[in-house]
């Protein structure tokens, strides 16, 4: 059976024009009120015309807003290849009529964060996409969004609305923790070296690798830990001294993005080629180093897909006027080691 508009309206208890709204994103309706339409349109199997669609969004354009958790000049790799996703996905639907407001906070700024939403919503964008910052300022801001809200790369808890693009960073972690076990199941004296636990990927994947470290091992192996903020001068130097201190470490997993200077630390001390060192992503300095046997294995988390779908969704979100079915999207991660690194 076909259903019109006023027929979906009359099943939902309002307005032709609320329907409207959420079916071609013109102007706000409440979360409840789209949830509730969403939910029947889905049941009914309702696909709105693809084509009248684009021609609406052409003459009446949408607003997407895109929230970066850093300053465009902060030099990490994952958040370089989630920039990339991020442009290839807009390219492809240029002309579509949805048009894309990125903005960047300050540097792990939760405040000027939440302040972006803010300006953004008042700007009226029909969706949100955003690399949050774990707090629970932001989290409350979230659930106060009549818009759909879209995550890539780092996730929020389930308990507030939202969709998710990335790895399994628990899984991650898991992984890390048995390959090192796979190296040598006799190690006992570890360096971990971590990213900003401000931000729920990170703090997953540290936890899901000394959960399975501690079952593998039997035994908490973490001689000495330590995180390296992307400031070069001040990762080597936190760095330096705390693998001077720790001479008998006999293993290391780098999971942070001040790759450049933990190197250059390592490389001070001699330990490179020595010890065990597991890594995260595939910066210039890491295929390098796996290059020259100093990198045993590294994950790649592929961020230039989690952004790239991200885009997608919301486009496609925008262009049916139906959310995703799915909630989570996991992106696949990959063991790179000396033998499968392209060349």
């Amino acid at each position: 059976m076909v259903y019109t508009i006023k027929e979906i309206a009359k099943l939902s208890g309002v307005s032709v024009g609320t329907v409207d709204r959420v079916l071609y994103n013109r102007g706000r309706v409440s979360a409840q009120t789209r949830e509730k339409i969403t939910s029947i349109l889905e049941n009914l199997n309702f696909q709105p015309n693809a084509m009248a669609k684009s021609l609406a969004l052409r003459r009446h354009p949408a607003t997407v807003g895109i929230v970066s958790h850093v300053q465009p000049n902060f030099s990490n790799y994952a958040i370089e290849q989630s920039e990339l996703g991020i442009k290839a996905a807009i390219s492809e639907i240029e002309g579509s009529g949805i048009n894309f407001c990125h903005v960047y906070s300050r540097n792990f700024d939760i405040n000027h964060q939440i302040t972006l939403i803010d300006d953004l919503v008042k700007d009226g964008i029909v969706a949100l996409m955003i690399q949050p910052i774990s707090s629970e300022a932001l989290l409350e801001k979230i659930s106060s969004l009549e818009i759909p809200v879209f995550c890539y790369s780092n996730d929020i808890p389930n308990d507030y609305p939202h969709y998710f693009a990335g790895i399994n960073t628990y899984k991650a972690g898991e992984t890390v923790a048995g390959l090192f076990h796979l190296i040598n199941p006799k190690l006992h004296k570890m360096a971990f070296i971590s990213s900003s636990l401000s931000m729920l990927g990170n703090l997953r994947r540290s936890q899901g690798f000394k959960e399975k470290l501690k079952q593998l091992y039997g035994k908490d192996i973490i001689q000495c830990e330590i995180t390296a903020i992307n400031d070069d001068d001040i990762a080597y130097k936190n760095v330096y001294e705390m693998l001077r201190k720790n001479r008998d470490i006999d293993s290391l997993f780098l999971n942070s993005g001040a790759v450049k200077a933990c190197f250059a630390a390592f490389t001070e001390l001699g330990i490179l080629g020595k010890i065990p060192i597991i890594s995260f992503d595939l910066s210039e300095t890491i295929i390098n180093n796996i290059r020259n046997n100093n990198i045993a294995a590294t994950i790649y988390q592929n961020s230039y897909q989690h952004s790239y779908l991200t885009v997608k969704r919301i486009y496609n979100y925008i262009v049916t006027g139906i959310l995703p079915a799915q909630r989570e999207i996991y992106v696949d991660f990959q063991i790179i080691i000396r033998q499968n690194l392209n060349d």
